[in-house]
């Protein structure tokens, strides 16, 4: 059995590598924090550990300024939080870091919970994988390492072992008690990076955005979706209390933000604890504007307006396909008919609504996206976002099919690595590129966006650059032509 020792590993570097760091992100994507690794930097930091983060997402850099950047840090212990499109770019910055200093190496995020047998193939600088969420898991694994215990009982962790074959621990049931967290460590971070694009929240001053998990865990299972587009790991779903909520919020505030997004999967999931952050926001007397995602089928009217009156301003949705068909394929476990009910209610209530899209789907026809099509026209929310579906490690769709495929290629809004659908790749760009401009080029959307965002178009640079970046991406010019098809 391989047993690692380190006596002291007080400096802890991590890192979040960005999928895109190698081709051209030509799509306008949301840059987000990683909540994950602000929860154990003040995990790390609370045990009297040393705590540095990079983050490529919000900073995008090179491989060769990234690893020249790396080198002139000082650490113990580099944890790697990379998805799949990146996989062979980690273990190459690992390796070339390797020949500089000694260090023990994590691999953690969705390609390590995915695939660890990938990450610890071969001639691997990895040292571990994490499989799943890094908070209960990466402390334990730092002080088994100083002492030199063997990691066997350790939740979620993967390695080498000395006959070269890799060894997994279950992953143990997910931890509930998420107030037993210490608040996300934000001195880390530069806040400022951090932007929402896909969420219209009116304001007439600049946005400063803030992030926040209330909850973990996802009991759905759309057989797209993988850690790659989740927030969190796990099927239970588990929340902070309210109270506790409310306090990451003025913490944020006193941080300078003046508009939240809540990161959870399914924000509405539990009702009665949703109208219960609602009533302790205003209780308190929050005034600032925030925005959620959730799904259609854990929505209402009454969730609407009491959202509306705690600060609520914007809310997205996964509608994926107007066909009930493709639905049911994706097991959804959601239909048209809650779809309708839901956005109306958002709609009726004040919110600015932002729906999800997805083209290609396995055994998709023409004719099913014309009725996709159609379904986002009569829906007639404020914005959309059309992805081609992509089977990521890890989601059912992937294990079950085990498709060959080039991981480099994995990016939902910018490739289309793998056609499953009846549909030809040239008239899926096309009909995707035919959503987006009936959509931000309509008459209906153009007023829509003077009364709602033109003014942050005036005083905030972010939303200019995302204007101008748009429409770049919508009147990109294809070889993709044809007639609509007839339903």
């Amino acid at each position: 059995m391989t047993v690692i020792f380190r006596p002291a590993l007080k400096r802890v570097h991590l890192l979040r590598l960005a999928p895109f760091m190698e081709f051209e992100k030509r799509h306008p994507q949301d840059v987000m924090p990683p909540l994950s690794l602000a929860y154990v930097a003040a995990l790390l930091k609370n045990s009297a550990r040393e705590v540095e983060i990079t983050d490529t997402w919000a900073h995008p850099m090179d491989f060769e300024k990234l690893k020249n950047h790396l080198v002139s840090r000082f650490f113990d212990a580099l944890l790697v939080d990379f998805t799949s499109p990146v996989a062979h770019l980690a273990r190459h910055l690992v390796l070339s870091l390797k020949q500089v200093r000694d260090f023990v190496a994590i691999a953690a995020g969705q390609h390590a919970t995915a695939l660890p047998e990938d990450v610890l193939a071969g001639e691997t600088p990895f040292d571990f994988c994490i499989r799943g969420e890094i908070e209960p898991i990466l402390p334990e694994l730092l002080s088994s390492v100083e002492i030199g215990k063997s990691p066997e009982k350790i939740s979620g962790i993967s390695w080498r072992d000395i006959d070269g074959s890799v060894v997994s621990v279950p992953v143990r049931e997910t931890f509930f008690d998420l107030d037993s967290l210490p608040s996300p460590d934000w001195s880390l971070f530069d806040l400022d990076a951090y932007v929402m694009h896909s969420v219209a929240v009116p304001s007439i001053k600049p946005l400063k955005w803030g992030f926040l998990l209330a909850g973990r865990g996802c009991p759905y299972a759309c057989i797209y979706c993988s850690s790659t587009l989740r927030q969190s790991y796990g099927a239970k779903v588990r929340m902070h209390s309210a109270q506790r909520v409310a306090d990451e919020m003025e913490r944020l505030v006193a941080l300078g933000r003046n508009a939240l997004f809540f990161e959870d999967d399914t924000f509405t999931y539990d009702r009665e604890w949703v109208l219960a952050l609602c009533d302790e926001i205003r209780a308190r007397g929050l005034r600032l504007k925030w925005a959620a995602q959730t799904r259609a089928d854990r929505f209402d009217s009454r969730l609407a307006r009491e959202m509306y009156r705690a600060g609520c301003r914007a809310l997205t949705m996964g509608i994926e396909s107007g066909s009930e068909r493709i639905l049911k394929l994706m097991k959804k476990g959601e239909g048209k008919k809650r779809m309708r009910s839901a956005v109306k209610a958002a709609k009726d209530a004040g919110l600015l609504t932002t729906l999800f899209f997805m083209l290609g789907n396995p055994g998709e026809s023409e004719s099913e996206i014309l009725q996709t099509f159609r379904f986002m026209k009569e829906l007639s929310p404020f914005m959309i976002q059309v992805a081609f579906f992509t089977p990521y490690p890890g989601s059912p769709f992937y294990e079950t099919e085990k498709p060959q495929i080039d991981f480099q290629r994995l990016s939902h809004y910018n490739d289309l690595a793998l056609n499953v659908s009846r549909v030809s790749d040239e008239r899926l760009a096309y009909w995707r590129s035919h959503f987006y401009r009936s959509h931000y080029l309509s008459v209906s959307f153009a007023l829509r966006y003077l009364r709602h965002r033109a003014v942050a178009a005036l005083v905030n640079p972010a939303e200019r650059a995302l204007l101008l970046g748009s429409v770049e991406f919508i009147l990109e010019k294809k070889i993709l032509n044809g007639p609509l098809p007839q339903s």
